[in-house]
Formats: C-alpha cells, structure tokens, sequence
C-alpha cells in the first residue's frame, strides 16, 4: 500500500501543521509512528489528513475533562506509510526537520 499522492501545495500545508502539532517517533519494537493532534475544533483537519493521504486512522487521544476540550490525533502506525508521508513533507519542515532526521537515521 502507498500514500497518496499530494500537491506541493498541500505538502506545505501539511508540514507546517506537523511542525506544530505533529510527532514522529519509533516505538520499542521499531515501528514508526506519524501524528497529529488536534482539539475538538481540529477534528477536521486531521479527517482532511486521512482524505489526502488516503491511510491512516482519526481517534480520541484523550476525552473532554471539566473545562478541557476533547483532543483528537490522526495516527499512521506503519514505518512504510509513516515513511512515505514524513518524506512528502520534509522539504517544507522549517521546526521538526532536525528530529525527523534524528528518527529516520
């Protein structure tokens, strides 16, 4: 399976939510994970994330607690596919890029 194919444009937009919002790391057992997270409001954003890139999953990440909104994180638990989506908007990275190499070595 591979990821979408996305415009320059969205790779641009993307990367600057990922360097805000986003983290990828390696898990014990060596797999790579891609996210994004986002409150309640940001839901459709990382709906959008999964439309574009056409894999991935949009789930709660903690639930709403007193005043506190719910926060949400789309999630690509594949090295492959994390790979692939990391690589299409690492030439956009201005924050993240350093750690995205740290993870990739």
């Amino acid at each position: 399976m591979n990821v979408n194919k996305i415009s320059k444009l969205e790779a641009a937009y993307i990367a600057g939510l990922f360097d805000g919002e986003g983290s990828l790391f390696k898990q014990p057992s060596g797999r790579l994970v891609f996210t994004v997270t986002q409150g309640d409001y940001g839901k459709n954003v990382l709906n959008y994330l999964k439309d574009v890139f056409g894999v991935g999953t949009v789930g709660i990440h903690r639930k709403a607690i007193g005043n506190w909104q719910a926060v949400w994180r789309y999630r690509i638990q594949s090295t492959e596919l994390a790979t692939q989506v990391i690589l299409s908007i690492y030439p956009y990275l201005k924050i993240k890029n350093r750690r995205v190499d740290e993870v990739l070595k």
